[in-house]
């Protein structure tokens, strides 16, 4: 379980440098895409601290339930030892593919407007 705490911690870290560099990079004052339609055009958007924050915050609860779980039931900590390296790919997947459409998005505005 120690290995898969330093790793969860590993991903957490990567999830907020990339939000970090992300925030840095996006233009002053925009609103992020944080959702796009079946047409490939967003259909809302955040401010930027929301739209980078919130796959880090939801990690760092998921971890921690995943960390605490193991001491609930026998079972838990056998689950545990399967989910854990699934979820923390998948939360590094979805935060690079959802910054990268973003910067996607902004680029091809940035396209469209010259």
């Amino acid at each position: 379980m120690e290995e898969a705490v330093v790793v969860m911690g590993a991903v957490l870290a990567a999830l907020v440098l990339l939000s970090g560099i992300a925030a840095r990079s996006f233009p002053k004052g925009a609103r992020v895409p944080m959702q796009w339609g079946i047409t490939g055009k967003p259909t809302w958007y955040a401010p930027v601290p929301f739209a980078v924050s919130t796959t880090p915050v939801l990690a760092a609860l998921v971890f921690a339930l995943l960390v605490w779980l193991p001491f609930v039931s026998q079972k838990a900590q056998r689950d545990f030892d399967n989910a854990w390296p699934i979820v923390a790919g998948i939360f590094l997947l979805v935060h690079v593919v959802h910054l990268s459409c973003a910067f996607w998005h902004f680029a091809a505005r940035r396209q469209a407007d010259r």
